[in-house]
């Protein structure tokens, strides 16, 4: 299978996450052993970083990977900074998108050490919730990442922002 041709026909879009297409698609699939969460699990996950009313400052979220050329978020403000104490590197393997279960793909994610350059997206407070969840949809389909708070050296200060790191059940 042609999986290049494959992407150009389906490229992510924030309607596929939304609709839920791209959960559909992998349970379609591989059924029960595809490894994605429910839109329930989801939105458990996303609840324990930001609630459903949430009322706090505005929310920034870092982006190493993908986020950078395809955020499909809706944000206020995009800064360029660098995180330490972690590095962006090929270490996930994927049976979505970019992969399938006879040819899982690589994907880009943060591991321990060393420092990562991207982009910090400002999301206002009065939308976190809802885009919290087209990141949950899009990062955490498959849980193998750990949501994690960093400190983000940018230009105007450090911000506090949520990143995605590679879960290691060590």
């Amino acid at each position: 299978m042609d999986r290049n041709a494959e992407r150009e026909e389906h490229p992510l879009s924030r309607a596929m996450l939304e609709s839920g297409l791209v959960q559909k698609l992998a349970l379609d699939r591989d059924g029960k052993n595809s490894g994605v969460l429910s839109e329930d699990e989801l939105i458990a996950s996303r609840q324990q970083y930001v609630a459903d009313d949430y009322i706090g400052p505005d929310i920034w979220v870092f982006g190493y990977g993908s986020l950078i050329w395809n955020p499909l978020i809706t944000y206020e403000e995009k800064q360029f900074g660098r995180v330490y104490g972690f590095h962006k590197r090929f270490c996930l393997w994927t049976r979505l998108g970019r992969g399938s279960p006879e040819d899982p793909g690589l994907v880009l994610a943060l591991d321990r050490g060393g420092s990562v350059r991207g982009f910090v997206f400002r999301i206002a407070s009065k939308h976190a919730a809802q885009e919290m969840d087209i990141l949950w949809q899009r990062e955490m389909i498959n849980n193998s990442y750990n949501p994690k708070w960093v400190s983000v050296h940018t230009n105007c200060g450090v911000k506090k922002a949520l990143s995605f790191v590679i879960r290691r059940d060590e």
